[in-house]
């Protein structure tokens, strides 16, 4: 990918859980992006996902699309949840981590 095609909004990763940054109330407008629809989603942000089942090739597919849609919302920040490693996983963790990067 080229870095004109990574998101301009600030990224942040996370492991399992968003951060309590992230769900705090009063921070601006910002959104959290799970790997897979989570069971019980968080207030505080909005909530977006990969991937409805956890499929970690729709996941791949998506992440980019989602990613530059929620650049255009104008989002003042995001947080992304890791892909579990190995394989495209772990491909899809290099993706987010360059656009983080940014």
């Amino acid at each position: 990918r080229r870095s004109s095609d990574l998101p301009r909004t600030p990224l942040e990763l996370f492991e399992s859980e968003p951060p309590s940054e992230a769900l705090a109330p009063g921070k601006g407008r910002r959104a959290v992006v799970h790997f897979t629809r989570p069971a019980s989603p968080s207030t505080g942000a909005e909530q977006f996902w990969f991937s409805e089942s956890g499929d970690v090739a729709e996941a791949a597919r998506n992440v980019f699309s989602l990613l530059r849609r929620l650049d255009a919302a104008g989002y003042e920040k995001v947080w992304v949840q890791k892909a579990p490693g190995g394989g495209v996983g772990e491909a899809i963790n290099d993706r987010l981590s360059r656009a983080a990067a940014r």
